[in-house]
């Protein structure tokens, strides 16, 4: 009696444990549970893979949000005076826009 498990990538095995109630293990015991163990991470991965595309499928109604960084010299143009600039591309875009003092841009739109 054998309980063998194994955790991996598709590129190999990573990691596993195995508790035997048997005075020894073959090597061919060892070639064959491997060999399954193989198999039955090559589907789980395959599974995940598939969830996975399937995820990142976002709806057209999903918020998009992206982060990108300014050099901290240029904040004062991307605001514009008294604030002008960034609030003709909120009101073009409809995005929403935050910018931090390190330059740090949040856009959500």
């Amino acid at each position: 009696d054998m309980d063998f498990k194994v955790a991996g990538t598709e590129e190999g095995v990573t990691s596993l444990q195995m508790d035997i109630k048997i005075a020894g293990i073959t090597e061919e015991i060892m070639q064959q549970a491997l060999a399954q163990a193989k198999d039955g991470r090559m589907h789980i991965l395959g599974e995940m893979a598939k969830a996975r595309t399937s995820a990142n499928e976002f709806s057209v109604h999903a918020p998009r949000i992206e982060v990108m960084n300014i050099p901290v010299d240029k904040i004062r143009e991307v605001i514009g005076t008294g604030g002008k600039v960034i609030r003709d591309i909120v009101e073009t875009t409809g995005a929403k826009i935050d910018i931090s003092d390190d330059g740090t841009v949040k856009i959500a739109s």
